[in-house]
C-alpha cells in the first residue's frame, strides 16, 4: 500500500528525532514499518523498536518480517519495555540473581513486607512533632492502601515529589516507606518489573550501566510512557540515539498507572527539538463517527490541536435514551442481531457493566466472548494451592518455597535462613527449628517429610486424602479469598488424570502459557473503554453512557480526583473504535453522560425530548387499555 504525504514525510525522517502524533486509524503501524525500512539502509544502522504490550511487539515483529528480509532485518530488534530491560539485568550478575515477581507474587510480597512494617513499628504512634496528628481510624483501615500509592508514585517516576499519602506516613511514622519497601524487597532478593525499571533506568544515567546499543529507537503509544520510561528513552538520546516518538495525546488514558500524556509530549519537544509530523487521515472511522468523537474530545483545553480528516465513505452513529437498564438491553440485543453479518462489540466503562450485558447475551443464546478478566489458569488463588501442593510432593525443589512462606506470614529472617540452608538440598533435608519458626512452618515442614514421595501417585483417593490435608492445615491460615477458592482447586486436580506431579506442572503450565486473544468477527465482543483500545469493529455499541459512568463517579472515588479529560478521551477511544455503525446508548432518559450534552447540544436535546413523548404517550395508552378492561 502506498504512502499519503504526511506518512511520506514521516518515512523519510531518518537523521534526526521525530515526533509523530497520528490519529486513530491513520496507518500509523504501516508508516512505522516503512520509516524502519528507511532507517535500516544505513550501513551501520541498528534499530530498536519499543512497544508497551507483548500482543503489539508481536504484530510489529511479523509485519517488520514480511516488508525486511535478509541481514537488514538481523539489525532490527521489536521489543516491549520491560522485556529490554530485562536483557539489560541479564548482563549483570549482580542483578541477574535478584527473582522477577509478576501478577500474584507481587501481591503477596507487597502484603508481606506491609505486615513486616506492622510487626516492626507501632503504627499507633504519637509523632514527635507536636503539630502532627497520628493516623485517624480511617487512615488506620487504609493504611495498606496507602503504603501502595506510595509506592507505585515513586517507582513509576524517578524523581517523585512525595505524593500526600507519602508525606503524611513520614509525617506520622518518622521514617519513609518507599525506602523500607526497597530495602525489604533487596534483602528477599526479589523485585517486581517496575521496580528493576526503576533501579536500572537509575543505573543507566548514573553511568553504571551501558545503554543499549543502537542507532535509533522507535517508541509506540509514547502518549503510555510513565516518568521513568521517558527518563530511560532521554538516556538512549543523549547518548546520541536518534529517537523518533509516535502517540496520540488524545488517546492517553493511563494516568492511573502514571502515564505522561500531554506533558510527555512537552518534555519530548523541550528535550530534543524534533521534527513535528502529523497522520491526519483517519482510514478506520466514516465523517458521521470520527467527527463526532472529534465533538467529544475537543472540549479539552490540554492537548495538541490537529486536524482530523478521513475518507468520503459513509457511517451511521445513533444516539438512543433508553427508559432503564433492561430497556437498554433490549435495544442492543435487537442491535446485535440487526448486524450479524459485521464485526461487532459491546463497550462500557466499567466490568461491572460488563457482567450485566454478559448474563443477558448468555440468556439469550447469542454468541459472545469477554476480552477483559484473567483465566482461571492465572488466578492467583489457584496458583497458591498449586504451588503449595508442588512445594509439598516435591520437597528437593524450592523455587517456590519462599513466596510460600510469604504467603504463610513467616518471619523475613526465617525466611532467608530456610531458603539459604535449604538451597540445592531442598526443604526436607534440613532440621526444623521448633524455637525460630512458626507453628505453619513446622506442619509445612513436616508434611514435606511426609508426602516428599507422592508426586507418582496415581490414585484419586490417595490424591483426595492430600489435598484435604492441605486443607485442615492451611486453609485457616490463608486470606479468605484463598480459603474460599480451595474447593475449585481441588475439583480441578481431582478433575485430571496421570501422576501427581503431571497434573500439578499442567496447571503451572497452562498458567504460564500466554493468552492470545483471536478474535472472532462470528461472536459479539464485549471489553471495556481500555480494553478496546487498538482494536476495530465494524459496529459499536457503547452502553451505559450515564452521567454517573462518564466520568465515573461512585462511593470509592473523591469527586475532586477525577480527571474529566482523561475521561472524555476514554469515550473519544471508544467511538474511534467504529468502522460502520456507532451506538451510544444510555439508561432512564434524564442521565445521559454531559459529555454528550456538551457535544451534541441539539442533537441531544431533540433525542431525549422525543424519548420523554413516546414515553408519555405509552403510558397514556396503557392507561386507555386498563380502563378498558374495567
Amino acid at each position: 500500500m502506498a504512502l499519503n504525504e504526511e506518512q511520506t514525510a514521516v518515512a523519510n525522517s531518518v537523521d534526526s528525532h521525530n515526533l509523530v502524533i497520528a490519529l486513530p486509524g491513520s496507518g500509523k503501524t504501516h508508516t512505522m514499518i516503512s520509516f524502519i525500512a528507511n532507517l535500516v539502509k544505513k550501513p551501520q544502522a541498528k534499530i530498536l523498536g519499543l512497544t508497551f504490550t507483548n500482543a503489539a511487539a508481536v504484530e510489529m515483529k511479523a509485519r517488520v518480517g514480511k516488508s525486511i528480509k535478509g541481514e537488514d532485518r538481523k539489525r532490527i530488534f521489536i521489543s516491549t519495555f520491560h522485556s529490554i530491560i530485562i536483557q539489560m539485568v541479564k548482563k549483570h550478575p549482580e542483578l541477574a540473581g535478584r527473582e522477577r515477581l509478576i501478577g500474584p507474587a507481587e501481591n503477596r510480597y507487597n502484603y508481606f513486607i506491609f505486615k513486616s512494617m506492622c510487626s516492626s513499628y507501632n503504627t499507633n504512634c504519637e509523632p514527635r512533632d507536636e503539630s502532627v496528628k497520628p493516623f485517624t481510624e480511617k487512615e488506620q483501615k487504609g493504611l495498606y492502601a496507602m503504603t501502595l500509592n506510595i509506592v507505585k508514585n515513586r517507582l513509576l517516576s524517578l524523581n517523585a515529589e512525595y505524593c500526600a499519602e507519602s508525606k503524611r506516613f513520614k509525617s506520622v511514622m518518622g521514617f519513609d516507606y518507599f525506602d523500607f519497601y526497597c530495602d525489604k524487597m533487596q534483602e528477599l532478593n526479589v523485585w517486581p518489573l517496575d521496580l528493576m525499571c526503576n533501579v536500572v533506568t537509575k543505573m543507566l544515567i548514573a553511568g553504571k550501566i551501558e545503554p543499549i546499543n543502537c542507532t535509533a529507537l522507535v517508541v509506540d503509544e509514547f502518549q503510555d510512557t510513565d516518568d521513568t520510561q521517558y527518563q530511560w528513552i532521554k538516556a538512549h538520546g543523549k547518548n546520541g540515539t536518534l529517537i523518533t516518538v509516535v502517540g496520540d495525546d488524545d488517546q492517553a488514558i493511563y494516568s492511573w498507572r502514571n502515564s505522561l500524556g500531554m506533558e510527555g509530549v512537552e518534555r519530548f519537544k523541550k528535550d530534543f527539538n524534533p521534527n513535528y509530523y502529523t497522520l491526519s487521515m483517519c482510514y478506520r472511522c466514516p465523517p458521521e463517527i470520527l467527527l463526532s468523537a472529534e465533538q467529544v474530545v475537543i472540549q479539552n483545553s490540554n492537548r495538541v490541536p490537529k486536524s482530523m480528516n478521513t475518507l468520503d465513505t459513509s457511517g451511521d452513529i445513533y444516539l438512543l435514551a433508553t427508559t432503564d437498564e433492561m430497556n437498554e438491553l433490549s435495544y442492543m440485543l435487537s442491535g446485535m442481531r440487526k448486524h450479524h453479518l459485521e464485526s461487532r462489540a459491546i463497550l462500557t466503562r466499567t466490568n461491572q457493566q460488563l457482567d450485566e450485558i454478559e448474563a443477558f447475551l448468555k440468556i439469550e443464546n447469542i454468541p459472545y466472548k469477554r476480552l477483559n478478566g484473567t483465566p482461571i489458569w492465572q488466578n492467583e488463588n489457584l496458583l497458591f494451592w498449586v504451588h503449595l501442593l508442588y512445594t509439598v510432593v516435591e520437597a528437593r525443589d524450592s523455587k517456590y518455597l519462599k513466596s510460600i512462606l510469604v504467603e504463610l506470614h513467616e518471619d523475613q529472617h526465617v525466611i532467608l535462613d530456610i531458603i539459604a540452608k535449604s538451597k540445592g538440598v531442598g526443604f526436607t533435608h534440613i532440621d526444623d527449628d521448633e524455637m525460630s519458626w512458626s507453628d505453619v512452618t513446622v506442619a509445612l515442614h513436616e508434611q514435606c517429610r511426609l508426602s516428599g514421595n507422592k508426586g507418582g501417585e496415581r490414585n484419586d483417593i490417595e490424591v483426595e486424602k492430600l489435598l484435604n490435608i492441605l486443607h485442615d492445615e492451611f486453609q485457616p491460615i490463608v486470606s479468605k479469598p484463598k480459603a474460599e477458592f480451595f474447593d475449585t482447586f481441588k475439583k480441578i486436580v481431582l478433575g485430571m488424570k496421570h501422576q501427581l506431579i503431571l497434573r500439578i506442572t499442567g496447571i503451572i503450565e497452562l498458567s504460564e502459557m500466554r493468552q492470545i486473544k483471536e478474535l472472532d468477527d462470528d461472536v459479539v465482543i464485549l471489553t471495556t473503554f481500555h480494553g478496546a483500545k487498538g482494536l476495530e469493529w465494524d459496529v459499536v455499541w457503547i452502553a451505559g453512557a450515564n452521567e454517573d459512568k462518564l466520568p465515573l463517579i461512585n462511593k470509592k472515588i473523591d469527586p475532586s480526583t477525577i480527571n474529566y479529560e482523561e475521561e472524555r478521551r476514554l469515550l473519544y477511544v471508544a467511538m474511534t473504535r467504529a468502522k460502520l455503525s456507532l451506538y451510544i446508548s444510555w439508561y432512564s432518559i434524564a442521565e445521559p453522560s454531559n459529555f454528550l450534552l456538551e457535544a451534541f447540544p441539539e442533537q441531544m436535546a431533540e433525542v431525549i425530548e422525543t424519548s420523554r413523548k413516546n414515553e408519555e404517550a405509552k403510558q397514556e395508552q396503557e392507561e386507555v387499555d386498563l380502563d378498558g378492561a374495567a
